[in-house]
């Protein structure tokens, strides 16, 4: 028997692999995206309208990794790791006066 959590435990293993997904791997996340979104419906019953993150588990994170055969190298991470030093980068030329060179410095 399947429960909420072990539905999105499951899709979160397997969108945060960095590697490629082989056809089990996605299969099971089918099998975990469409069962979140039934459980989700059972569980919150005054909420059967899904919010649009709910809506991308429940159909387009699998189709996204049967086409692209992976899911994690697209993730967020990467791109929130950079603000640091972004954030450096910025206080390192902040006294700049021209803010064409200011922005070419960057």
């Amino acid at each position: 028997m399947w429960n909420i959590t072990l539905a999105l435990s499951t899709i979160g293993h397997h969108t945060c692999r960095v590697g490629m997904l082989t056809c089990d791997l996605i299969e099971e996340l089918r099998a975990s995206c469409a069962e979140y979104g039934r459980l989700f419906r059972i569980t919150y019953p005054d909420r059967a309208i899904l919010t649009p993150k709910d809506h991308v588990i429940e159909v387009h994170i699998v189709a996204f990794a049967s086409y692209f055969g992976t899911i994690g190298i697209f993730g967020e991470d990467g791109m929130e790791a950079i603000h640091p030093m972004d954030t450096t980068a910025r206080v390192l030329v902040r006294s700049m006066r021209n803010a064409v060179q200011r922005h070419k410095t960057i």
